[in-house]
């Protein structure tokens, strides 16, 4: 794999939506993993290295925030996007504090999630070679 390219874990249990983010990461030829649940993102971080994680907050096993405050331990400095139908700020509050960097609502504007992806990674900003 290019490390030029950025590597990103996708935990999201939906799998439309999986697919819709697969599809967007593809298209900006972005390498990424899927984990289906907070238990298996966590051990995908012991094993491999990413440069933005897109997080849900309804997992199985383990939920999005438990699942930040454990990659946290490990991974600092990663940057985190929570991508939710959960419309209670107060948990999504409680995910920035466990370490989220950013917040987007489902159902999302792709321009939106273009716009995380260049604050947050800077290999995305426009002008930069892929």
């Amino acid at each position: 794999m290019d490390r030029q390219t950025p590597h990103m874990l996708i935990v999201e249990d939906n799998s439309a939506m999986q697919r819709l983010l697969a599809e967007f990461l593809q298209l900006k030829t972005y390498t990424f993993d899927i984990a289906e649940d907070g238990v298996q993102a966590f051990q995908q971080t012991l094993i491999r290295s990413y440069d933005l994680i897109f997080m849900d907050l309804q997992l199985p096993r383990m939920d999005g925030i438990d699942t930040i405050k454990a990659i946290r331990i490990n991974l600092p400095f990663v940057p985190i996007i929570v991508i939710t139908g959960v419309n209670d700020m107060r948990m999504i509050q409680r995910a920035r504090d466990s370490g989220a960097d950013a917040y987007l609502p489902k159902p999302f504007a792709v321009i939106d999630l273009e716009r995380l992806l260049q604050r947050l990674l800077p290999s995305a900003a426009p002008g930069k070679k892929q």
